[in-house]
């Protein structure tokens, strides 16, 4: 049976297992909601309770770009191109032919990132410019079909 959440469910159970949840800390990131939080595009390295969320195509080939890095760095697997991998998430931004993906393709995987993102408030999405490398998109392109982005959801091309 299919489970578009199929990476959700596994990164979840992960996230619950792995991790140190309590009261506190879902109160130190809910007092934080009246600020946004910008960080330089050059993320090295992450907390335990941070996903590095980069521009993938279909295929996993993490070759370039944020990709690479989230491949060499943050445990992205090469082979899958979409979802949670490591401590990072993957948003297909080319096809498996190596083509841009549309724009209403990548808002709504975007918007799957905001769904997951609402029920882990205690985690940090570091979100770069997705599809402004390889894809060919302009960050414009991005910023017009970018949702309202929850707190904990960060885009590091934001100064």
């Amino acid at each position: 049976m299919f489970c578009p959440y199929r990476d959700f469910v596994f990164a979840l159970d992960y996230l619950i297992n792995n991790y140190e949840w309590n009261k506190q800390t879902i109160i130190d990131v809910a007092s934080k909601t009246e600020q946004r939080e910008y960080t330089p595009e050059n993320i090295t390295s992450l907390k335990p309770n941070e996903i590095f969320v980069f521009g993938s195509n279909t295929r996993g080939n993490h070759a370039g770009g944020a990709a690479k890095l989230a491949y060499e760095k943050f445990g992205a697997i090469y082979g899958v191109g979409h979802g949670f991998q490591g401590q990072s998430y993957a948003i297909p931004t080319l096809s498996y032919d190596l083509e841009q993906q549309p724009l209403e393709e990548i808002k709504r995987d975007l918007e799957q990132l905001i769904w997951i993102a609402e029920r882990m408030p205690s985690v940090r999405f570091w979100l770069t410019p997705i599809g402004t490398g390889i894809a060919g998109y302009k960050i414009e392109d991005l910023e017009s079909i970018l949702p309202k982005l929850p707190n904990n959801i960060v885009p590091t091309w934001l100064q």
